[in-house]
């Protein structure tokens, strides 16, 4: 699959348990919902309404999953409102409602649905059965560029994903680090407010390697990947996470990991 977008200027599993308190202590829950409560409040009623469809695939399902799991999922649901809640604040500033016409927000709508759709059918892990990675993968991370990217003044998006099947937990960590990562680099990119290139990659980097990379361009320097789950997703896939910001404007996030254990039941690549 490979997608390019232009967006128009508009006005393992895991070692220890995570608790919902971030990993650098730096906000506690309750700051953290207070910070989340004050941000709705700013946003417009049709946002409010987007907004809502986005938060109700972060809430727990009856069927949570396997126990070894849980934190993990608790822990990246949290990151994740937080950073809807912060993405749609910032897409109400720079891009208000009273710029769209009827369409456009019926289509916001529609991709926010979608986009939920997708990150609540990632709510089961309870076997190892392989499921297709790619077809989500993509719809999540395209979904979140179509839905944020007119706040940002230019974005360009583009996506090269190969298709590829995984265990349901796997599946589940590997779309959730790219939700997160995209979020990360949008989050910067409406708060720059200019010309930027986000790019992500799924493809194969080793004979049983598989290798999601995200780039983002001109979207200003971060220090450190911007999800505080992310190295227990990555756990989850056997992976280490490697950021690089080698220059200021580009940051490089890439988790490597392998698609096949030695009865080479661990995962498929279908090549093209």
């Amino acid at each position: 699959m490979h997608i390019a977008l232009s967006m128009p200027t508009v006005e393992r599993s895991p070692s220890v348990a995570i608790a919902l308190q971030l990993r650098n202590g730096r906000f506690s829950v309750p700051c953290r919902l207070e910070q989340m409560a004050a941000q709705v409040a700013i946003c417009s009623r049709s946002r409010q309404a987007m907004l809502g469809t986005l938060l109700d695939a972060t809430l727990p399902t009856a069927r949570r999953g396997r126990p070894a799991f849980r934190a993990v999922w608790v822990n990246e649901a949290m990151n994740r409102a937080y950073n809807m809640i912060r993405l749609t604040a910032l897409l109400d500033k720079f891009a208000p409602p009273c710029c769209l016409d009827v369409t456009a927000g019926e289509a916001e709508r529609g991709i926010a649905s979608e986009v939920a759709s997708v990150l609540r059918s990632m709510d089961v892990d309870e076997d190892d059965e392989s499921i297709p990675c790619s077809e989500a993968l993509m719809t999540v991370v395209r979904g979140l560029n179509e839905l944020f990217a007119p706040a940002t003044g230019s974005l360009c998006f583009t996506a090269d994903i190969a298709r590829l099947s995984l265990p349901r937990f796997k599946c589940r960590a590997l779309v959730l680090a790219a939700c997160e990562l995209v979020s990360g680099l949008l989050l910067r990119g409406l708060s720059q407010s200019g010309r930027g290139h986000i790019e992500v990659a799924l493809c194969k980097s080793g004979q049983r390697e598989m290798s999601l990379k995200i780039t983002g361009s001109g979207l200003g320097t971060m220090r450190e990947p911007p999800s505080d789950s992310l190295a227990d997703l990555a756990e989850l896939l056997e992976s280490d996470v490697s950021f690089r910001a080698p220059c200021f404007g580009l940051t490089s996030t890439e988790l490597t990991f392998p698609i096949a254990n030695q009865d080479d039941r661990c995962a498929t690549l279908i090549a093209d």
